[in-house]
């Protein structure tokens, strides 16, 4: 990463740490067909675990913020998408009323979640894996969907 962002490493600190915290559960499945793991996702948001909880669902595109947030509706669990795509406005609206728990859960691409600051989250899917390894947190192969969730 230092060779590709043109840091020469003499004139840099680096600091190495896992990314590895206990109070973190990692789970990995194979994702198989959207609407298999669309299914799956619903299932998982709908769980004893988790109703009710806040969560994101991260998705690669646009198109797949869409869907996925159509079927989780559908399947019962209060979603909406968020992505660029969305005019400026809607995307406030969409923010603002999932930081005021209006949405369980908010179907994004990876630029949403820098900065956010909501204490209640507590998981986290990556429906589709990204395709940069700067933007992955466990180097996975694309036919695998993930999950992480918070220990309470």
């Amino acid at each position: 990463m230092l060779h590709q962002m043109k840091i020469e490493r003499h004139l840099s600190k680096l600091f190495i740490q896992s990314f590895n915290r206990s109070n973190l559960v990692y789970r990995c499945f194979l994702k198989g067909k959207t609407d298999g793991a669309l299914a799956r996702t619903a299932q998982l948001c709908l769980s004893e675990q988790f109703v009710g909880m806040c969560g994101i669902v991260y998705c690669f595109s646009r198109a797949e913020c869409e869907r996925s947030a159509e079927y989780l509706s559908k399947s019962g669990v209060t979603a909406q998408a968020y992505h660029a795509g969305l005019q400026d406005q809607d995307r406030t609206d969409v923010q603002t009323q999932w930081a005021n728990d209006e949405y369980q859960v908010i179907c994004a691409t990876i630029a949403f979640g820098m900065g956010i600051d909501k204490p209640n989250v507590r998981f986290v899917i990556h429906l589709s894996m990204p395709k940069s390894i700067e933007v992955r947190l466990v180097i996975l192969k694309e036919k695998h969907a993930f999950y992480f969730h918070l220990k309470i």
